[in-house]
């Protein structure tokens, strides 16, 4: 996997919490998007099988965690690049691992941003659960 990362490239944000996702919709809420510590991880799926996509979260990700994965949020890098944030790769602590960077300082910037993330993001519950409408 090269090291830089394509604008048209799939990313997916895994979501743990369920106070993350609609219950009405299924769609993802700004606040799966906000930033911890200047970042916000994802990983980058472009290629993979949806199987091989879910694996990633629930067996690398969930196991580290140790919590129950909700859901999964996609979206392309464009979509992060149009709203002038960037997508490092950081291969640790997966090969396919990467942050959403350069978050503004202002928690109220922050969250406009992960607003416009949430919008453009498709949700998708995990493998055997239905989606709740």
């Amino acid at each position: 996997m090269a090291n830089d990362v394509a604008t048209d490239e799939i990313i997916s944000r895994y979501v743990f919490s369920g106070r993350h996702i609609r219950k009405t919709d299924f769609s993802v809420k700004p606040a799966a998007f906000m930033p911890h510590r200047g970042e916000t991880s994802v990983f980058r799926v472009d290629g993979l099988s949806n199987e091989e996509v879910w694996h990633i979260g629930l067996h690398f990700v969930g196991s580290t965690r140790r919590e129950v994965l909700k859901g999964r949020a996609d979206l392309q890098v464009a979509d992060v690049h149009a709203i002038k944030l960037k997508v490092e790769p950081d291969i640790t602590p997966h090969p396919r691992h990467a942050n959403i960077i350069e978050w503004p300082e202002e928690k109220h910037e922050q969250k406009m941003l992960a607003v416009r993330l949430a919008n453009v993001a498709a949700t998708y519950p995990p493998p055997g659960e239905p989606v709740l409408a």
